[in-house]
């Protein structure tokens, strides 16, 4: 199916995990280093650290940035990520934060809460998914 899809935080690790991909069963334990809070449950609309976009990206197209603001509330992440898939942001400790697929024109998992903030930079995501949905509507009834 062409069925666009935005997976948000466990639905970005569903995505990977339902597409052949593997997990980090807990962040601080795989990441010992990091000094970003990875799991910052009860703060949803504050920005605790940046994402970096991959340039060229669907993400980095849909967002028009290279660096987001996000707010973070997980403590698993990508880890493989699926073989029809690419991770295509970052936190800059290196934890995978989006990931986006190879062969479908619109599946997209992020990491973060973007339904949280009001900012158009993160409302772009929910806009790019329903004008995705729309198109995949007007091709089934195009050929019907």
């Amino acid at each position: 199916s062409q069925k666009p899809i935005l997976g948000i935080c466990a639905g970005c690790q569903l995505l990977n995990v339902v597409s052949g991909g593997t997990l980090y069963q807990h962040i601080p334990d795989s990441f010992p280093n990091s000094e970003i809070e990875h799991f910052n449950y009860h703060n949803r609309h504050v920005y605790t650290h940046d994402v970096i976009l991959t340039k060229g990206s669907l993400l980095h197209h849909i967002l028009e940035a290279q660096h987001l603001p996000v707010n973070s509330s997980h403590h698993m992440a990508v880890k493989e990520v699926a073989p029809t898939f690419k991770i295509t942001a970052q936190s800059p400790d290196g934890v995978p934060e989006g990931i986006e697929s190879t062969e479908h024109p619109f599946r997209i998992g992020v990491q973060w809460h973007p339904e949280f903030f009001r900012q158009a930079m993160h409302q772009n995501l929910f806009n790019a998914l329903i004008h995705a949905s729309q198109n995949q509507l007007e091709l089934k009834q195009n050929a019907s």
